[in-house]
């Protein structure tokens, strides 16, 4: 597999810059990154990490939205589909109803268009 993907090969969903907490659980090692993500979606993420992590590995990916009492966290299953010199991209391969619901929103409410 490459690590550019071609304009033509883009997804075509919506993507905001987002800072959040992530943790990153691999099945070699966990993660935990604050505030380094941008090009959120609802299906995938792209976090700025100095982290080696190859492509193709399954992780487990929890965003922790602060600002309420408790703090709400996202649970996805992703896989790392590429890699970049700043960071790596993960496609969300599965979320439960509510934590998609809040990754809609935050993509709603963090579109500069909107």
């Amino acid at each position: 597999m490459t690590d550019k993907i071609k304009d033509s090969d883009r997804r075509q969903s919506l993507r905001v810059d987002f800072i959040t907490e992530i943790n990153l659980k691999t099945p070699i090692k966990s993660y935990r990154l604050e505030g380094h993500c941008r090009d959120i979606s609802q299906k995938g993420i792209f976090i700025f990490t100095e982290e080696e992590i190859p492509i193709d590995t399954a992780c487990e990916i929890t965003l922790v939205l602060g600002g309420t009492a408790p703090a709400v966290k996202l649970d996805i299953v992703g896989k790392v589909v590429r890699k970049a010199p700043d960071g790596i991209g993960i496609e969300f391969v599965e979320m439960d109803l509510d934590s998609y619901t809040h990754l809609k929103n935050i993509v709603k409410f963090n579109n500069k268009e909107a």
